[in-house]
C-alpha cells in the first residue's frame, strides 16, 4: 500500500511518527520528574510526622498503663518506679510533639488542643 504512495506524503507520515514518539517521550520525562519529586517530598514531610505520632501514640499509652499502675502500686518503691517510668514517657510525649511540630507546621493548632488537654489532665491530677 505504501508504494502507491508519493515521497513526499512518506515522509511526511515517517516524520510524523517519529515527532509523536518525541512527544510521548518527553511526556513521559515530565511525568517521571513530577513522580519524583512527589516521593521525595512524601519521604522527606511525610514519613517522619507519621514515624513522630507513631511515638506519640506509643507514650500515650505507656502513660495510661504507668497512670494504671501507679493505682495499684502496693510500696512507696514501686510508685516512684513507676512514677519515673511514666515521666520519661510523658517527657517522650512532649518531645514527639515538639517534632512533629517543627516537621509539619499545619499540625500546630491540633498539637496545642492536645498540650491543653495534656496540661488539664496533669492539673487536675494535681
Amino acid at each position: 500500500m505504501m508504494k502507491t504512495w508519493k515521497l513526499k506524503d512518506r515522509l511526511i507520515l515517517s516524520y510524523s511518527s517519529i515527532l509523536i514518539m518525541m512527544l510521548l517521550g518527553i511526556t513521559s520525562l515530565i511525568c517521571v520528574t513530577m513522580m519524583a519529586s512527589i516521593s521525595t517530598r512524601y519521604s522527606t514531610e511525610t514519613v517522619p510526622v507519621v514515624e513522630q505520632i507513631g511515638l506519640a501514640r506509643r507514650n500515650i499509652v505507656s502513660v495510661r498503663r504507668y497512670l494504671l499502675n501507679a493505682i495499684i502500686a502496693e510500696t512507696p518503691e514501686d510508685f516512684a518506679r513507676v512514677e519515673e517510668s511514666m515521666n520519661a514517657d510523658r517527657n517522650a510525649l512532649y518531645a514527639s510533639l515538639d517534632a512533629i511540630e517543627q516537621l509539619n507546621g499545619s499540625y500546630t493548632e491540633t498539637i496545642e488542643q492536645v498540650r491543653s488537654t495534656l496540661e488539664s489532665v496533669a492539673n487536675y491530677n494535681n
